[in-house]
């Protein structure tokens, strides 16, 4: 994974970078330097402190502090321009994952158009733990991937799948996966993305929930396209112990219960009916718990990790029934992969791995 997979001038290309762990997190500006040395443009505009599990929240009309930090340097080491120093701007906001997307885009008063950016893609993450199942409904690292989609813009969604310590030699592993698979992002997106801000608003073909591709191969163009409008996003979770596998997967089933600490004093203040007196204050927490996942789910990001792979997951970037839905009939065609792993629609033209599509339909 040494070389950019089909990007001839990665100069060409933006790259915008968000978190939910802060904007000092080092698997987020290992990242950023990695992509520097490969020759990207990229900027950082993440949450000052730590919000995980704030989900897609915003902050509304309360004032936020945008503060230019210190640039990330490193020098380019590929692409024929080795020892070029190249710098990502680095921006921390007093807000959430999805107010930083905010921040950035926004297309008169964003970050990237105050500074002459035009994104073509952004990249949420590496987060620090897993976001599997329905952990995308709380993460802030998925829901800043979703805000960069609610504006038009192509996003990746990726973590890091433990809750161990998190040491070097794993953060440089996800690094490789996270690259890999943005580069293949890239390389299916066009020059000039087509739907930037949302400037379009009528449905599109692959909008349209009555719809039957023609072959597969029609499908997979839509998948692209849908990537291309911001309509749909890829999550990206790395084994700990991962090893270059990938999966195509579906989202597993994972629940969380006991995640509610109440301390004695505060069990010990209820009535005789168990209620609570009025004016009763106790200090709660929620964290930790008890994992509980629905088995027999084919082809999960869950059992993926398991299996020490990295499990890429294609998602829809706006709810069910929403008009903007890539249709279902589509979407079904995300799980087909190649005999690498990798998505199909990932790898249009690659005869080798086109070779060996295959697909839980056909299980």
């Amino acid at each position: 994974m040494n070389q950019s997979h089909g990007i001839e001038n990665p100069a060409d290309y933006s790259i915008l970078l968000t978190n939910d762990d802060g904007y000092e997190a080092p698997e987020m500006r290992q990242l950023a330097a990695r992509l520097l040395q490969r020759g990207y443009q990229v900027t950082v505009v993440a949450p000052l402190v730590n919000q995980s599990a704030c989900a897609q929240k915003l902050t509304m009309n309360t004032p936020l502090s945008l503060v230019r930090q210190q640039d990330i340097l490193a020098e380019t080491t590929e692409n024929g321009k080795n020892g070029a120093l190249n710098r990502a701007m680095v921006f921390s906001l007093s807000g959430t994952p999805s107010d930083c997307v905010v921040a950035a885009l926004e297309p008169r008063s964003g970050v990237l158009h105050q500074n002459g950016i035009s994104a073509s893609l952004v990249i949420s993450g590496i987060n620090q733990g897993p976001n599997l199942g329905s952990d995308v409904m709380y993460s802030g690292t998925f829901a800043a991937a979703r805000q960069a989609g609610v504006y038009g813009f192509p996003s990746l969604a990726s973590s890091i799948a433990t809750y161990d310590k998190i040491l070097p030699e794993c953060i440089e592993k996800a690094i490789d996966a996270t690259v890999f698979v943005a580069e293949r992002l890239l390389r299916n997106l066009p020059t000039a993305l087509p739907n930037r801000f949302r400037d379009l608003t009528d449905p599109l073909q692959h909008h349209d929930p009555e719809y039957v591709p023609a072959d597969e191969s029609e499908a997979l163009h839509l998948l692209r396209d849908a990537l291309a409008h911001g309509d749909l996003l890829v999550n990206l979770n790395v084994a700990k112990e991962w090893k270059g596998a990938f999966a195509t997967c579906r989202l597993g089933a994972v629940f969380y219960r006991d995640v509610l600490r109440v301390p004695a004093a505060g069990a010990d203040s209820r009535g005789q009916e168990g209620s609570v007196p009025v004016g009763t204050k106790a200090e709660i927490a929620i964290g930790g718990g008890i994992i509980m996942q629905v088995r027999d789910v084919p082809n999960s990001d869950i059992d993926a990790i398991e299996a020490n792979k990295a499990s890429i997951s294609t998602l829809n970037c706006w709810p069910e029934t929403h008009p903007l839905q890539v249709s279902p009939l589509i979407m079904q065609y995300a799980l087909r992969s190649t005999e690498e792993g990798l998505p199909t629609w990932l790898c249009p033209g690659d005869a080798k791995i086109l070779a060996g599509t295959r697909s839980p339909m056909d299980e």
